[in-house]
């Protein structure tokens, strides 16, 4: 699988770039936050090995760093409420989803996780003045 090219819009100079992910991947997450885009989890390779790797690049520097997921990933959400990004369950490579949640602070630049009681299976998250998840049964 050849790497993947993604197209970002400078919104300030209203010009467009290219960059190009470390390993392509599909079924991941991403988010943006500030000057930093973040993807991560999801399939690698022609095969879909499953990724446990964040990647984060940021737009003005051009530096990549990376972190690794509590657990490897795939079908799972990003989302940033206040000052951290939460990647939030997902399914495993076997199928089954998992109730790992990883958190970054923006404001520390640090990671952390948790475990939610139960895996969140199509789930939809809105974030507002407190946090809400709401949880649909398949």
């Amino acid at each position: 699988m050849e790497a993947l090219l993604l197209i970002l819009m400078d919104g300030t100079s209203n010009s467009w770039s290219a960059i190009t992910m470390s390993e392509s991947k599909y079924w991941m997450a991403n988010i943006a936050a500030g000057n930093t885009i973040f993807w991560a989890g999801g399939l690698t390779g022609s095969l879909g090995t499953p990724s446990d790797k964040v990647e984060m690049y940021d737009v003005n520097t051009g530096n990549r760093t990376y972190h690794q997921l509590s657990k490897a990933r795939l079908l799972f959400e990003a989302l940033r409420k206040d000052n951290k990004i939460l990647f939030y369950t997902g399914d495993n490579p076997l199928g089954s989803w998992i109730n790992n949640v990883d958190i970054y602070d923006i404001n520390t630049q640090s990671w952390s996780a948790c475990i939610v009681s139960q895996p969140l299976k199509n789930t939809a998250i809105i974030a507002a003045e407190e946090m809400h998840m709401q949880q649909e049964e398949v």
